[in-house]
């Protein structure tokens, strides 16, 4: 093999190394930098329930509403989940904070319904779907509640 065509070929491959390992160095950097609903939560940040409207008609949610969203702060010193909201047969808005939620990441009770979500946000009562979770806005109910 000529000089030439082994420095091409080594440099080419070394390239292609390089360049392959960076994109996939950035791939992993980027995944690494994203925070789940899991993490999330647990942290203290105000979330926000939806639950979806055929868990309602299927009666999965008790009297909760899945007309409105709910806003949920979760406290790890005493397991406890302080949920916004209105129930189904009101429009009251109503603060309630239960201790029952289950003690793994993403265990959360809503008015003493407790579920589990993903890191997603799939919000989930046993092996039915009822709705998601998600980041609460700046101007959230909760956020303004806890001044």
């Amino acid at each position: 093999m000529s000089r030439s065509l082994r420095w091409w070929l080594v440099n080419g491959i070394g390239g292609a190394v390089v360049l392959f390992g960076s994109f996939f160095l950035t791939l992993a950097l980027i995944d690494a930098s994203e925070v789940s609903m899991l993490e999330e939560a647990r942290r203290g940040n105000a979330v926000r329930i939806k639950l979806d409207p055929k868990a309602c008609a299927a009666g999965l949610v008790g009297g909760l509403s899945c007309e409105r969203p709910y806003e949920g702060r979760y406290a790890a010193a005493n397991n406890s989940w302080t949920i916004v909201g209105r129930a189904a047969d009101s429009d009251k808005v109503l603060t309630r904070t239960d201790t029952n939620a289950p003690t793994e990441p993403g265990g959360i009770s809503l008015w003493g319904l407790t579920a589990t979500f993903d890191r997603a946000g799939k919000l989930m009562r046993g092996n039915a779907a009822v709705g998601t979770v998600e980041p609460a806005e700046g101007k959230s109910l909760l956020a303004r509640l806890f001044r």
